[in-house]
């Protein structure tokens, strides 16, 4: 049972006990004060800290990446009961405003590994919250299934995708019915419980990983799980037609995907893309334009759980992987290879999800899964070696890290 949860159970049974003693009066009283009170604000360092979206614990875990202390464990939400499950976030560096998805959950019984969050009937919301006090700034309502939520650098447009796999998982319906939406809302307009409508695209067939151009975000790289292609959207032109690329030779299409694109990462000029597979568990990289580049591929041949989202630093590229769990750092002067693996021993980073970097210097933070159970983790390594530096526990099945310095 959630915290909220168990609060408002014990008050009801106070009440309850306190009434069973003789005649005492009793009198309904209006309540003036809010329904659910926000979190006691918290106290963010003056250093660098991060935040995870903890999909299974419904909380937001704020971490002082100086310390290496959890600053707070703060639970987030609409329905003080039930699970919302926050999938994803992004923070403006600007504002320190905090958008986060909620999903809400999947049905008893969903249609295989990681589509917990793929697989829901309730539209998902898409909630402001601003620091370190966590008041709610705005609401807006999303499409069933949100997958990744990402920021552009100047903080003027959120993007949502929807990992829809009830959509896409009819293969007799045309393409066009299978495909979801991505949802392109003005970050600073999404006020109160009735913002602006955001610009709507039929994207692609489960869309999950995106990633925005440098500065203003205007172009959206897409990873299209469903559909196995890239997906490249102009989001300030509605006169330019969504490109798809198909993400390498005979792809699939769902249910049954051949590559299974769903994790993306852009590097730091804009200039090349790479893009994460579950199901033939490779890393392929494009350049800005979509072109592929075909030295440029590599394939976790051990991996048994796929590639998950990765990280460029500088011309090498760091990627989580899973069954066995592992990080694998490719050099990418020429073609990709390998030049260092760190496999994890048990219990060290179940599952790990994504990899980001710190805004410590030569530190990388994994974003480690755990059992969706459970707590997960939070790994500090090192950028070279790949060692673990630290390690933090977060709330259950956290999804995704944002850093500031």
């Amino acid at each position: 049972m959630r915290p909220r949860a168990r609060a408002w159970v014990a008050a009801i049974a106070f009440g309850a006990q306190a009434s069973c003693g003789g005649d005492a009066e009793v009198r309904d009283l209006p309540y003036a004060g809010q329904a659910f009170p926000p979190p006691a604000p918290l106290t963010l360092p003056a250093g660098p800290w991060g935040v995870t979206s903890n999909n299974g614990a419904d909380t937001l875990t704020f971490v002082d990446l100086s310390t290496r202390a959890v600053i707070g464990d703060v639970p987030v939400g609409l329905n003080p009961i039930d699970l919302d499950g926050p999938h994803h976030l992004a923070v403006d560096r600007v504002t320190r405003d905090v958008f986060v998805a909620l999903a809400y959950p999947a049905p008893p019984i969903i249609p295989g590994p990681h589509a917990a969050h793929g697989s829901a009937a309730v539209p998902g919301k898409l909630v402001r919250l601003s620091l370190p006090d966590l008041t709610r700034i705005g609401v807006a309502r999303l499409d069933a299934n949100p997958g990744d939520v990402v920021l552009s650098d100047d903080g003027a447009r959120v993007v949502v995708s929807h990992f829809d796999l009830s959509r896409a998982s009819n293969p007799t319906a045309p393409i066009e019915a299978q495909r979801a939406r991505l949802l392109s809302f003005a970050a600073r307009e999404l006020v109160g419980a009735s913002p602006p409508a955001p610009r709507a695209i039929d994207v692609c067939v489960a869309p999950h990983g995106i990633a925005l151009s440098p500065g203003d975000g205007r172009r959206a790289y897409v990873a299209c799980y469903g559909e196995d292609a890239l997906a490249i959207v102009d989001l300030a032109d509605d006169s330019q037609p969504v490109v798809r690329v198909p993400i390498g030779p005979n792809p699939g299409r769902a249910p049954t995907p051949a590559y299974g694109p769903y994790a993306i990462a852009l590097d730091e000029s804009g200039a090349r893309v790479a893009v994460g597979t579950t199901e033939s568990r490779e890393v392929r990289v494009f350049d800005a334009a979509g072109a592929p580049l075909p030295e440029k591929t590599w394939r976790a041949d051990l991996a048994k759980g796929g590639v998950f989202f990765p990280a460029f630093v500088g011309d090498r590229l760091v990627v989580p992987a899973q069954s066995p769990d592992a990080l694998y750092m490719l050099d990418l002067v020429g073609p990709a290879t390998e030049v260092r693996r760190r496999v994890f021993a048990e219990g060290e980073c179940k599952a790990p999800h994504e990899v980001r970097r710190s805004p410590v210097a030569g530190e990388l933070l994994v974003v480690c899964e755990g059992d969706h159970v459970g707590p997960g983790a939070l790994l500090v390594v090192d950028a070279e070696t790949l060692a673990t530096k630290a390690t933090i526990v977060t709330g259950a099945y956290p999804d995704r890290v944002e850093a500031l310095p």
